[in-house]
């Protein structure tokens, strides 16, 4: 699983590199392809980059793709959203980062990054830095801090882009002598 996440990281980072921004990426915007490749999907709420390629695109086309949304909209799913988004302020890449990691904790310990039966909560808890601390998970500490830091509340304390993101997952993921490392490696071997 963390295999396929590490594949939709980097297409987010294509996204961003070519100046979008998803900001609704969760579970269901990622499918496994009949050729083993992993997509993200679902750019319906697609918006420009503050000084992206999409934004400085001339022909037009860029105009089909990106939303015009105005400060204060809330778009996307609130469950995966940055604070910045449910507080319906401009988002950027670091908003598709937080979602994401979002996504890959949940994925991996069986819970929400932070608690709350509402939006609200969660954003209190998010505020807070609150983040789950579930037992039994055999993640990687490593790992584990990685997602921490791209759950972080405040954008500018996340890491400074998705590829950067994905590197450190990549590296997280392959330290020598854990169980997790072991898996992976039993894992690939079963599929090939």
């Amino acid at each position: 699983m963390v295999e396929a996440y590490l594949q939709a990281a980097r297409g987010l980072a294509a996204a961003h590199t070519a100046g979008l921004v998803h900001r609704d990426f969760k579970p269901d915007n990622v499918l496994l392809g009949a050729d083993g490749r992993v997509r993200v999907v679902d750019f319906g709420l697609v918006g420009a980059a503050p000084g992206g390629a999409a934004a400085d695109a001339d022909d037009g086309a860029a105009a089909l793709l990106v939303l015009d949304t105005s400060t204060g909209a809330v778009l996307g799913t609130p469950a995966y959203m940055a604070p910045e988004a449910l507080r319906g302020e401009p988002v950027d890449a670091r908003a598709d980062q937080f979602s994401f990691c979002v996504s890959l904790f949940h994925g991996l310990y069986g819970v929400p990054p932070y608690a709350g039966a509402t939006v609200a909560e969660r954003v209190v808890h998010i505020a807070r830095g609150d983040l789950a601390r579930p037992a039994g998970a055999s993640v990687p500490e490593a790992l584990r801090d990685v997602l921490a830091r791209g759950l972080q509340a405040r954008p500018e304390l996340r890491h400074p882009s998705m590829a950067a993101l994905a590197d450190a997952i990549a590296r997280a993921l392959y330290v020598e002598g854990t169980p997790f490392t072991a898996k992976l490696r039993r894992a690939r071997a079963s599929a090939s």
